[in-house]
């Protein structure tokens, strides 16, 4: 059992926004990873989807390889997260989470490395409404190899360049790290089919969130801040079920700021049924394939395929770059892939 004032635990999440966006005014560069497939990457899309999957345990991985044409970049990111206690037709209860992430871009090697803690509170609504809140507390780790891929404007001799040459530069290292705060909010519906070949089911989510609420510094020069500016995250999504067919729409959004970088992604995926599960055994297990495509604003087209069975699903998307940096990369944008298990209660509940 556990003991939490849920009005407070909001509390405490309205008044991290209210810091935010009093905050969000300023103006720095720089931007975050970024995942085309966001609704697979939960963790990086808003803290209170944290133990979100009704109570289930959730284990997700994902992998982007980008731009290899132009600047290449890898990310990676692992995350798990389930229910604390067991969902309630009244009431509420907590999820909670972990989640890593790894980055690595350019002939300079800047690297990011961070894991973060999620907890959030999901309190049921009338109806079969939720709205959940939830917190993020991280620490991060930059580097950059300083070495001969970095080339400065004091290392020219005025006729050709001279690695000997001192580069000026007051850096204070190649490592650094620092804390990171993160808090968001969501509202779900969600309605069953009446039966296993009505199709009428539905599904709705929206939600908001902040992260690197107080701005950590993230420079690597002394006496120079950087501070990773606040990110604003809002998204949303549907589900519905072709009424007497095997078929069900998803459109979904996600919208980000930055600093002064925005990004928009919409789209819609066609879900399929292969295989209905049992209502009664557990004989047969679920199947079904997803097909359709997303649109990056002024970027990128992104053809999305995802195929689930059982526990398990592999969603594999590719950015066809549109932008004007099309002219160099060809349209080459890169490949993603999403690994998830999503199923059992460990506690049995």
């Amino acid at each position: 059992m556990y003991i939490i004032n849920h009005k407070l635990f909001m509390m405490l999440i309205a008044a991290l926004f209210i810091f935010g966006f009093q905050l969000f005014s300023f103006k720095c560069l720089g931007q975050d990873i970024h995942f085309s497939q966001y609704n697979n990457s939960p963790l990086t899309l808003n803290p209170s989807l944290a133990g979100a999957s009704n109570g289930n345990l959730r284990v997700i991985a994902n992998f982007r390889d980008q731009w290899q044409s132009v600047s290449p970049y890898k990310t990676f990111a692992f995350s798990g997260d389930m229910g604390l206690s067991k969902p309630k037709k009244t009431g509420g209860f907590l999820g909670a989470g972990i989640s890593f992430f790894s980055d690595k871009a350019g002939t300079t090697e800047l690297s990011l490395n961070q894991i973060n803690l999620s907890v959030a509170y999901h309190a049921t609504l009338s109806g079969n409404n939720i709205l959940s809140a939830g917190i993020q507390g991280g620490y991060a780790f930059r580097s950059i190899n300083l070495g001969s891929n970095i080339k400065w404007d004091n290392q020219y001799n005025g006729t050709n360049y001279d690695p000997s040459l001192p580069s000026g530069e007051p850096v204070r290292s190649g490592n650094i790290s620092y804390p990171d705060i993160a808090a968001g909010m969501q509202w779900s519906y969600s309605r069953r089919s009446r039966n296993e070949i009505s199709n009428n089911d539905f599904k709705a989510n929206a939600g908001v969130a902040v992260f690197h609420v107080t701005e950590p510094n993230q420079s690597f020069y002394d006496n120079l801040p950087d501070h990773l500016p606040m990110k604003l995250v809002v998204h949303g999504c549907l589900h519905a079920g072709i009424l007497k067919s095997k078929t069900s729409i998803e459109p979904s959004f996600e919208y980000m700021q930055q600093g002064p970088q925005k990004e928009i992604v919409f789209g819609l995926l066609l879900k399929n049924k292969l295989l209905q599960e049992s209502l009664y055994t557990d004989n047969e297990k679920s199947a079904s394939f997803s097909l359709g495509a997303y649109y990056r604003w002024g970027d990128a087209l992104i053809p999305t395929f995802e195929i689930e069975r059982s526990y398990y699903s592999l969603g594999i998307s590719y950015d066809v770059n549109l932008s004007a940096l099309s002219s160099v990369t060809s349209c080459r944008g890169g490949f993603e892939f999403a690994l998830r298990f999503m199923g059992f209660d460990l506690f049995g509940k």
